[in-house]
Protein backbone atom coordinates (compact mmCIF):
# COMPACT_ATOMS: atom_id res chain seq x y z
CA UNK A 1 0.00 0.00 0.00
CA UNK A 2 1.53 3.45 -0.73
CA UNK A 3 0.72 6.50 1.01
CA UNK A 4 0.11 9.94 -1.34
CA UNK A 5 -0.56 12.47 1.02
CA UNK A 6 1.75 13.16 4.28
CA UNK A 7 2.00 16.48 6.74
CA UNK A 8 5.69 16.98 7.91
CA UNK A 9 5.99 19.17 10.79
CA UNK A 10 9.41 20.98 9.99
CA UNK A 11 9.19 22.79 13.68
CA UNK A 12 7.33 23.35 16.47
CA UNK A 13 7.58 27.13 17.43
CA UNK A 14 5.77 30.16 16.34
CA UNK A 15 5.96 34.11 16.45
CA UNK A 16 2.20 34.31 17.22
CA UNK A 17 -0.03 33.82 20.58
CA UNK A 18 -3.14 32.27 18.89
CA UNK A 19 -6.15 31.15 21.31
CA UNK A 20 -6.54 28.37 19.09
CA UNK A 21 -2.74 27.14 19.59
CA UNK A 22 -0.58 26.60 22.77
CA UNK A 23 2.59 26.19 20.31
CA UNK A 24 4.29 29.19 20.67
CA UNK A 25 4.22 28.10 24.81
CA UNK A 26 7.18 25.46 23.66
CA UNK A 27 10.31 26.29 24.86
CA UNK A 28 12.34 23.49 23.17
CA UNK A 29 12.45 24.29 19.77
CA UNK A 30 12.74 21.58 18.16
CA UNK A 31 13.42 21.31 14.03
CA UNK A 32 13.53 17.86 12.04
CA UNK A 33 16.90 18.42 10.50
CA UNK A 34 17.05 18.33 6.48
CA UNK A 35 18.62 14.92 6.73
CA UNK A 36 15.51 13.69 8.29
CA UNK A 37 13.08 14.87 6.13
CA UNK A 38 15.45 13.29 2.88
CA UNK A 39 15.11 10.21 4.96
CA UNK A 40 11.44 10.41 5.50
CA UNK A 41 10.92 11.15 1.84
CA UNK A 42 12.89 8.05 0.74
CA UNK A 43 10.17 6.32 2.48
CA UNK A 44 7.19 7.58 1.13
CA UNK A 45 8.60 7.68 -2.65
CA UNK A 46 4.71 8.15 -3.74
CA UNK A 47 3.81 10.84 -2.51
CA UNK A 48 1.46 13.51 -4.22
CA UNK A 49 0.67 15.82 -1.92
CA UNK A 50 2.82 16.99 1.07
CA UNK A 51 1.91 19.78 3.48
CA UNK A 52 4.51 21.51 5.34
CA UNK A 53 3.52 22.64 9.16
CA UNK A 54 4.54 23.62 12.47
CA UNK A 55 4.76 26.10 14.61
CA UNK A 56 5.38 28.56 11.97
CA UNK A 57 7.57 26.82 8.64
CA UNK A 58 8.41 30.07 7.44
CA UNK A 59 10.60 30.57 10.68
CA UNK A 60 13.06 28.18 9.72
CA UNK A 61 16.13 30.01 7.67
CA UNK A 62 16.79 26.75 5.70
CA UNK A 63 12.77 26.25 4.71
CA UNK A 64 14.16 27.43 1.01
CA UNK A 65 16.03 24.27 0.94
CA UNK A 66 13.90 21.99 2.60
CA UNK A 67 11.15 23.03 -0.12
CA UNK A 68 14.08 22.12 -2.55
CA UNK A 69 15.38 18.77 -1.06
CA UNK A 70 11.30 17.84 -0.94
CA UNK A 71 10.88 18.81 -5.47
CA UNK A 72 14.47 16.85 -5.99
CA UNK A 73 13.51 14.17 -3.96
CA UNK A 74 9.31 13.38 -4.01
CA UNK A 75 8.95 12.02 -7.61
CA UNK A 76 5.50 11.86 -7.46
CA UNK A 77 4.86 15.30 -5.91
CA UNK A 78 1.63 16.58 -7.58
CA UNK A 79 1.03 19.11 -5.14
CA UNK A 80 3.20 21.02 -2.34
CA UNK A 81 1.18 22.90 0.66
CA UNK A 82 2.79 25.38 3.36
CA UNK A 83 0.90 26.08 6.00
CA UNK A 84 1.50 30.10 7.47
CA UNK A 85 0.24 32.41 10.09
CA UNK A 86 0.68 34.94 7.58
CA UNK A 87 2.60 37.63 9.52
CA UNK A 88 5.24 37.69 7.37
CA UNK A 89 4.36 38.45 3.83
CA UNK A 90 7.92 39.29 2.49
CA UNK A 91 9.78 36.61 4.08
CA UNK A 92 7.25 34.28 2.26
CA UNK A 93 7.69 35.86 -1.09
CA UNK A 94 11.33 35.76 -0.68
CA UNK A 95 11.28 32.66 0.29
CA UNK A 96 9.37 31.51 -2.41
CA UNK A 97 11.44 33.14 -5.16
CA UNK A 98 14.69 30.99 -3.94
CA UNK A 99 12.57 27.19 -4.68
CA UNK A 100 13.07 25.79 -7.92
CA UNK A 101 10.33 25.74 -10.44
CA UNK A 102 8.75 22.74 -11.19
CA UNK A 103 5.75 21.46 -12.79
CA UNK A 104 3.56 20.70 -9.46
CA UNK A 105 1.98 23.37 -7.83
CA UNK A 106 2.46 25.09 -4.84
CA UNK A 107 0.08 26.59 -2.43
CA UNK A 108 0.46 28.33 0.55
CA UNK A 109 -2.15 28.61 3.26
CA UNK A 110 -3.06 31.55 5.65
Amino acid sequence: MSVKSINIMVNDYCNNKCNTCNIWKNTLHQNLSLENITALLDNFKDAEDISLTGGEPFLRHDLPEIISTIIQNASSLKMLFINTNGTSPEKVKNYLQRIPKKDSGLEVYL
